[in-house]
Formats: structure tokens, sequence, C-alpha cells
């Protein structure tokens, strides 16, 4: 499993949309789910899930995966075309800001002993996508 686990209260969705992205491979689903995101009022928590899944795969795209991504996720991304990567990333960072202000899966993690490594892990999420 990818790191995106450490963005969620419940993994299977980051977990289904991986291995949905394992099979399919292209960039295009990978857009589709941030551009889901940031077309939706006030996103649940399965939509926020998946778009820090795609995030995930963007950093990756753009040489700054996780350390808990496979391998073979990180393989993928390498056939991206670059100017492509540029618009996710810019997708990819305002889904996160999106997901930190006024989502559902925000409002879960408010008022938890954890929060705050939630918050960092979504820095993290964030700095790798500059």
């Amino acid at each position: 499993m990818a790191s995106s686990d450490k963005y969620t209260l419940e993994t299977a969705p980051a977990e289904r949309w991986l291995e949905e992205w394992r099979g399919l491979g292209n960039i295009g689903f990978v857009e589709g789910t941030l551009d889901e995101l940031l077309s939706s009022s006030h996103p649940d928590a399965r939509l926020c899930q998946e778009a820090l899944a795609a995030a995930e795969v963007v950093a990756a795209a753009y040489g700054n995966p996780s350390d808990g991504l496979e391998a073979e996720f990180i393989k993928k991304t390498e056939r991206f075309d670059e100017d492509d990567v540029e618009e996710l990333v810019s997708k990819a960072n305002s889904a996160i800001d999106i997901i930190l202000v006024d989502s559902d899966l925000r409002d879960r993690w408010l008022n938890r002993p954890d929060t705050e490594e939630w918050v960092a892990a979504m820095r993290d999420l964030k700095t790798r996508l500059k």
C-alpha cells in the first residue's frame, strides 16, 4: 500500500483507487479524480481519499514520491508527459487545499488526538508537489 493511508481514517477507498489506477496506469484517470474533487462542494471522505491517492501519483510523476509508494506505481508515472504533470501538480495542490479547508475528511479529523499528524502528512504531500 502507498503511504496514502496516513491521510485517511479508513484506507479502503484510497487502496481501491490505487488498484484501479494500477490496472489503467493512465494520466486521465488521475486527472479525472482530481477534477471531480475540484468541482465538488464539500467533498465526501471517499472522494478526498481517492484524490489524495491521485496526488501521491502526481508527486511520484513529479519526481518526489512518498517513501511508501510501491516502485510499480512510480514506474507507471515515468511515461507521463512533463507538461501534463505540471498541470496536475497545480490541480493536486488545489485539491489538498480544499480537503484541508472544507471537506468531510477534514471534518472527520477535527478534534482527534492525531489531527496534527494528519495535517503534517498533508503538508508533506504539498511540499513534494512544489
